[in-house]
């Protein structure tokens, strides 16, 4: 049966209605209202309180409401259908006239389709959209920012969502309930049509099976069956990310493929699953050595031409070609530029292997170089076609021919060329820019010639024909005379989403970034930029990109909005190869004697508060610390620009940093050159990368053996005041922007800090010992403790949950800062102590000391004055 719709109809005075976490009437009042005129769905009724799941309109998601107020009507109960304009084009958002929408009127449904006109029909929670949607930007932004990424067959029926399905394969995603089972794989067994929910059948380390239940949202797809998304032509493949940032097929650029002989030296080999070098995943290279010992084989990159050391299981044997000491000959020769000599070896090379088709491939293409190096490029030609006649599926053997044929003048076989070169290995830019230069010499070329090329690049695309719409968008690019900045634009916007289908990010990448330079103020290009980051992994970079674009479209962007969430939660895991360099910091110093260095810590610095105190730092000794440690914690300056010159000239006097922002730290003031960043996420990561390029830290580590250093990132959170535990009236940190709801900043800072928890709890069972834990954070952990008493600033004060996290690594004593009122108290068999350089009122302390908490390998917790 399906669920009762219900229709909003109290509130119109209020813009909506109020709705509570709980079905109590005194639980958490959630900070948006329920629109009037908004559907939801029932999902239980108790007496006159509604428990909802929002449908239309806007407000939270779920939730409970009252459907009447005394005698006042809020909800009533109604048969409406959702009523929802879609273009007939799913694949190109280009602005289109009134008459070639539809009006679907999408009743709602019942069974396991009951829930399609209110899910993302993009498919599971996977983290990268490139999706094959192709903007003109010419013809109107704001068509494309409206346009429903949702799809509709003609009839007006909503499309089943794609991919997850009883059978498919996923990873469990953010799943809060059982954190423990994130990352994890599961297949999915069962559908319960009424709550939306799927049963999840996971399997542990030791092979015992558990199912489980998750919302979609919780579930990355990894494998399942071919769809139908309701398109009338077959859906282009959707690149599928996994929890850890990578590709979840089989390789990073197409299915797996089979060694065509042994791997040996010359072999040709197309690298797979670098981590190292994502950038290098799916081009070709030849084997040049071995390394014994280390059991790496070493290999020349064709397209770059650059040498790399991989294990054997990052290499897929193409072809093998025998170990010819006569070619390596002509190779040398090649090299130090002697034609002739070349030429030779490489004929007798052909001579000594009458029968090796592959390797006469690449002797005659060798031999097309050299006509080539000689100015023979009919010869050349020649030569090349020898090649490609024996090996018609070698891009370089093209790519030789086109070469000789752009300097023969015979352009538009040489565009020819190009293309089939293109087809065959899309990932080498020498390709890419060829075509280019053919297209750009070939006669009538112009803004016609271009739109036509983009135009079946879109074709191509939605048939999901990616390679060959690389080439059509190639080409209206090479097409130069007449067009446009906005065309630029989009072509290359166009081309970023196909190498986005092929998952060749760094491409994506590029593609993405010079729409980017083409048209700054176009929201499309920066989330172009933002799917081939979150395909490589770069979770924090394609933040910031997919932030910049919401800021550019005020009314709001579905498929930013939709990245945007899946790079957001991506940050607790740390699996960027940012956070992974990051992390190499944990042990570095673990073996040092625990008598190794001093600790320091200090608070609330606020060096852009007055020149004295920027003097301050600068005044500290250049040699006194120079082995030390100090911890910041938080509140360090208003703006980067401030953090940056705090953090260089703390870091100058110090040997390692480490720091933890503050309230102030997550200002982005418009008032200042930090104006220019999205959102206090995007500033997050901003200054995640700030201390990587000074050298500071904002994560865990082991400092000496068995001492260990915890930032605790932290926001507060309003039930911190146990006298009044409900939102406050006023506005606190008024310059701080947020994607999540304000109320719930603090769960999102609480989850950042689980993995390096988790770490140090590793390291002391390693160790066997608890070892001195020294865990900072900016805001209080605790309600004894001393908080500001006006304007209710008590509930802008601290978050309880700190403590918890303290007590999980088995601090001996904690840092805090924020409310300017120095303390030591001990409590509960932990030290709590707050170093403030600033009095409550911002005075600066001249006697200015640090809190010296290791010396000489002894713990303690004492003034140390600073010079």
């Amino acid at each position: 049966m399906g669920h009762q719709i219900w229709e909003v109809v109290g509130g119109g005075d209020k813009r909506g209605i109020l709705v509570r976490a709980g079905r109590a009437l005194d639980s958490e009042q959630l900070p948006s209202r329920l629109s009037t005129g908004a559907l939801v769905s029932e999902l239980e009724l108790a007496g006159d309180r509604l428990h909802f799941e929002r449908l239309t309109g806007d407000g939270p998601s779920t939730g409970w409401v009252s459907i009447k107020l005394k005698d006042k009507e809020l909800l009533r109960k109604t048969d409406k259908v959702q009523v929802v304009e879609v273009s007939k084009s799913h694949l190109d958002i280009e602005a289109a006239p009134e008459s070639t929408k539809v009006k679907a009127e999408v009743e709602v449904a019942t069974g396991p389709s009951s829930r399609s006109h209110i899910v993302d029909h993009t498919g599971s929670a996977t983290a990268a959209r490139a999706e094959s949607e192709l903007q003109d930007s010419s013809r109107g932004e704001e068509a494309a920012f409206n346009a429903s990424s949702t799809a509709y067959s003609e009839e007006g029926q909503a499309a089943t969502p794609v991919g997850l399905a009883v059978g498919a394969n996923v990873e469990i995603f953010c799943l809060k309930s059982r954190a423990d089972l994130n990352g994890k794989a599961a297949k999915l067994v069962s559908h319960d049509d009424v709550t939306g929910r799927w049963e999840c059948e996971v399997l542990d380390d030791g092979g015992k099976k558990e199912h489980i239940r998750c919302k979609p949202d919780n579930l990355i797809l990894l494998d399942s069956a071919a769809y139908d998304d309701g398109d009338d032509e077959p859906a282009a493949k959707l690149p599928t990310i996994n929890c850890h940032g990578q590709d979840a097929g089989p390789t990073a650029r197409g299915s797996v493929k089979e060694n065509a002989g042994p791997l040996i030296i010359g072999a040709r080999v197309e690298i797979q699953n670098l981590k190292s070098r994502a950038d290098l995943n799916g081009k070709t290279a030849e084997v040049v050595s071995r390394d014994e010992g280390a059991g790496r084989w070493e290999v020349n990159v064709e397209s770059s031409r650059e040498n790399i050391r991989c294990k054997p299981e990052n290499l897929v044997v193409l072809a093998a070609l025998p170990d010819c000491s006569i070619k390596k000959k002509g190779d040398a020769a090649f090299k130090a530029g002697n034609w002739d000599h070349a030429m030779q070896f490489y004929a007798k090379s052909l001579e000594a292997h009458p029968d090796n088709v592959e390797f006469r491939a690449v002797l005659h293409s060798n031999m097309a170089a050299v006509h080539a190096k000689q100015g023979d490029h009919a010869s050349a030609v020649e030569a090349a076609n020898e090649a490609v006649s024996l090996r018609p599926s070698w891009a370089k053997g093209y790519a030789r021919k086109a070469l000789s044929l752009l300097s023969l003048g015979r352009y538009e076989e040489a565009d020819s060329a190009y293309a089939k070169a293109i087809m065959l290995e899309p990932t080498t830019e020498s390709y890419l820019a060829g075509l280019s230069s053919a297209v750009l010499k070939i006669p009538q070329k112009g803004p016609e010639q271009a739109a036509r090329h983009k135009q079946l690049g879109n074709d191509a695309l939605k048939l999901g024909d990616a390679k060959s719409a690389i080439v059509h968008y190639t080409r209206a690019l090479g097409t130069g005379t007449g067009t446009t900045v906005d065309d630029v634009a989009t072509f290359h916007s166009n081309r970023s989403a196909a190498f986005a289908q092929l998952t060749i990010w760094d491409l994506a990448l590029r593609d993405g970034q010079a729409a980017v330079k083409a048209k700054p103020s176009w929201p499309k290009a920066h989330v172009r930029c933002g799917c081939a980051w979150l395909g490589m992994g770069e979770h924090e970079e394609a933040y910031k990109c997919l932030a910049h674009a919401m800021t550019l479209c005020p009314t709001g962007y579905k498929e930013a909005q939709q990245n945007l969430n899946a790079a957001l939660w991506r940050f607790p895991l740390y699996s960027s190869p940012s956070s992974q360099r990051r992390w190499k910091r944990f042990d570095e110093d673990a073996e040092k004697p625990a008598d190794f260095c001093r600790v320091f810590a200090i608070s609330d610095v606020h060096i852009d508060h007055t020149e004295g105190h920027k003097a301050w730092a600068e005044g500290l000794s250049n040699k006194e610390y120079k082995n030390d440690v100090l911890i910041v914690a938080g509140d360090l300056g208003d703006t980067m620009n401030s953090i940056r010159v705090g953090l260089s000239i703390f870091k100058k006097k110090f040997r390692r940093v480490f720091y933890t922002p503050g309230n102030h730290d997550m200002w982005v003031r418009q008032d200042t050159t930090d104006k220019s960043i999205a959102d206090s996420v995007a500033k997050l990561a901003a200054i995640f990368e700030l201390c990587d390029h000074l050298g500071a830290e904002m994560l865990p580590a082991q400092i000496m053996k068995n001492v260990y250093v915890v930032p605790l990132l932290s926001w507060y959170n309003y039930s911190f005041d146990e006298s009044d535990p409900r939102p406050s009236k006023m506005e606190h940190d008024k310059f701080c922007k947020w994607p999540m709801p304000y109320h719930d900043v603090w769960k999102w800072f609480m989850q950042l800090n689980g993995h390096g928890i988790n770490k140090v709890i590793e390291a002391q069972h390693k160790n066997s010992e608890r070892g001195d834990v020294i865990s900072f954070s900016h805001f209080l952990p605790r309600y004894t403790l001393p908080f500001p008493t006006v304007m209710d600033m008590v509930k802008a004060s601290g978050c309880k949950e700190i403590d918890k996290q303290i007590r999980d690594v088995k601090s001996r004593v904690h840092i805090f800062g924020h409310s300017h009122r120095n303390i030591n108290a001990d409590i509960e068999g932990i030290k709590y102590i707050q170093y403030s350089l600033n009095d409550p009122n911002y005075r600066f302390r001249h006697e200015c000391p640090f809190l010296l908490l290791r010396d000489a390998g002894r713990s303690t917790a004492e003034q140390h004055n600073s010079y």
